[in-house]
């Protein structure tokens, strides 16, 4: 028991150090009161267990709740494998992993609680393509299949998590969108930058999808481009805006464009883009428009606009931590262990409105 609960205390320091992306040195450094590296290095190894002080240090040092490092598992992963990392750096590559493989083992352990199965994805994925007219047949057979239709999306978050995709954000300012990958080669994963506008998260969330549901067949050049592709007809099909716009136009008005991007939650930049590929405006007119942005701040400013004030986010890790828990399938401490959070939060977050 002592020897199971030394390797989970250590596994779980580690693991805590290195979402934050601290070394040892560094972790030693923001602690108070201090402790040596080579102490921390006996902790995680499960060679020595920290005092109560310790502990408390150790939490405020890695921002993380003091019952952190005593939480059980009951279900436990391993690999962790992104589709693309190129924009992030070891450090930060590991500390997205560290996360993501946090998340989803409570988030797993939540789905047991309450006996709800992640659907999967379907045996027609990844679908091998290659031009734009293969991304278009296989956006319309995707939204048969997932039953959406050829209409403005609703929150995009909730529709993949719907459909088998566990969509994790987290806080990241190194210059990262988003990524997608596989837990244990079974659990398709999104993560996507908390701070991400609302048309942004929309558009990376279904680029991230693009690289789980696109077969790899050719360079990274023109996987990022199908992917691309894939997300801006996600949004609004070629066909919806043909029918909006018309057919070619000799100009450019940002008033229709405003109108198309609140109703189907994209972003300007990205129908002018989508208008280029289709003719819809030739490629000078569209030079022309990135140059006037390029030194037009009002317009620059007009353009980059989010036509909502919050983005959209998932409710459903805690949703489904808020019905365990009505269940009786998990005590309240447990819940608190699951979202991270102390049980005086927890108590806040969770008011039944009545009790039977």
């Amino acid at each position: 028991m002592r020897k199971q609960l030394l390797e989970n205390m250590g596994r779980r320091i580690k693991m805590a150090r290195e979402m934050r992306g601290m070394s040892l040195e560094s972790l030693s450094k923001a602690m108070s009161p201090s402790v040596t590296k080579q102490a921390i290095s006996k902790y995680e190894k499960g060679m020595a267990v920290p005092g109560s002080s310790v502990v408390l240090a150790l939490s405020n040092a890695l921002n993380v709740t003091v019952d952190y490092f005593f939480r059980q598992h009951t279900v436990s992963i391993g690999k962790v494998a992104f589709n693309k990392k190129s924009s992030l750096n070891a450090i930060d590559a590991k500390a997205v992993s560290e996360m993501v493989r946090d998340h989803v083992e409570r988030y797993l352990e939540a789905l047991q609680a309450t006996g709800v199965k992640i659907p999967a994805i379907g045996e027609m994925w990844p679908k091998s393509v290659g031009d734009e007219r293969a991304i278009v047949s296989m956006v319309k057979e995707l939204k048969q299949a997932w039953n959406i239709g050829d209409y403005a999306l609703g929150n995009v978050i909730e529709i993949l998590e719907q459909h088998g995709i566990i969509v994790i954000e987290i806080d990241n300012s190194n210059g990262f969108d988003g990524l997608s990958g596989w837990v244990d080669d079974i659990y398709p994963i999104i993560v996507l930058n908390r701070s991400l506008n609302y048309e942004s998260k929309r558009l990376t969330a279904l680029h991230e999808l693009g690289h789980i549901l696109i077969s790899v067949e050719h360079d990274a050049r023109k996987i990022e481009k199908l992917c691309n592709l894939f997300a801006g007809e996600m949004l609004i099909s070629d066909e919806r805006l043909i029918d909006i716009l018309g057919g070619k136009v000799k100009g450019i008005f940002i008033n229709e464009l405003e109108n198309v991007r609140d109703s189907y939650g994209i972003s300007i930049d990205a129908l002018l883009f989508k208008m280029k590929r289709l003719g819809i405006i030739s490629k000078s007119a569209f030079r022309a428009y990135q140059q006037k942005k390029s030194n037009d701040e009002e317009l620059r400013a007009r353009v980059e606009q989010s036509s909502k004030a919050k983005a959209e986010t998932s409710h459903k890790f805690v949703n489904m931590v808020c019905r365990a828990l009505s269940l009786d399938a998990i005590s309240s401490s447990k819940a608190a262990s699951l979202l991270n959070i102390s049980m005086v939060d927890l108590r806040a977050l969770f008011t039944p409105l009545a009790e039977s």
